[in-house]
C-alpha cells in the first residue's frame, strides 16, 4: 500500500520560521552592542595610553632641560609647537613619537587629538624647586556613566 504524503507535515510552519528569525535578530543585536562597547573601551584605553606617554615624555624632558621652555598656563591645546621640544631638542632625543593626523585637504593637523577627535589639553603649573607639576587633561567625554 502506497502512502500519500501529508502536505501539512512537509517543511516548517510560519510560526517556527518567525521564532527562528526573532532568535537570530536578538543574537545579532547582542553582538552589535558588545562590539560597540568593545570599541569604546579600546578608544578609552588608547586615550589613557597617549596621555600617560605625554606625561612621561614631559617629565623626562623637564628632568633633562628644566621647565624654562615650557609655557605656564591652563587648558592649552596640545599642538605640534607645544610638542616640538619633545621631538626636536639640542640632544636629539625623541621623548614622544607623535602622529598628527592629516586633514581632508592633505595638510597635517596642528593639534594632537584623542580617539574621539577632540584636542588633548595640557596645563603647566610653575613648580617649586622640590616638586614638578604637570597636569595633563583630555577633553574626552565618555558616553556612559560606567567608565570601565
Amino acid at each position: 500500500m502506497k502512502r500519500i504524503p501529508d502536505s501539512r507535515s512537509a517543511g516548517f510552519s510560519l510560526i517556527e520560521m518567525l521564532a527562528v528569525v526573532v532568535i537570530i535578530t536578538l543574537l545579532l543585536g547582542t553582538a552589535a552592542s558588545s562590539l560597540t562597547k568593545a570599541r569604546q573601551l579600546a578608544k578609552k584605553a588608547k586615550a589613557e595610553s597617549e596621555l600617560r606617554e605625554m606625561v612621561d615624555a614631559f617629565q623626562q624632558y623637564i628632568a633633562l632641560y628644566g621647565e624654562e621652555d615650557l609655557p605656564v598656563g591652563d587648558n592649552q591645546p596640545v599642538t605640534a609647537d607645544l610638542l616640538r621640544p619633545l621631538t626636536e631638542n639640542t640632544r636629539n632625543i625623541v621623548f614622544l613619537n607623535v602622529n598628527l593626523r592629516n586633514n581632508e585637504d592633505g595638510s597635517e593637523e596642528t593639534e594632537y587629538k584623542d580617539p574621539w577627535n577632540n584636542p588633548y589639553e595640557i596645563s603647566f603649573g610653575k613648580s617649586s624647586p622640590n616638586t614638578r607639576l604637570i597636569i595633563m587633561r583630555s577633553s574626552i567625554s565618555f558616553p556612559n556613566a560606567d567608565h570601565r
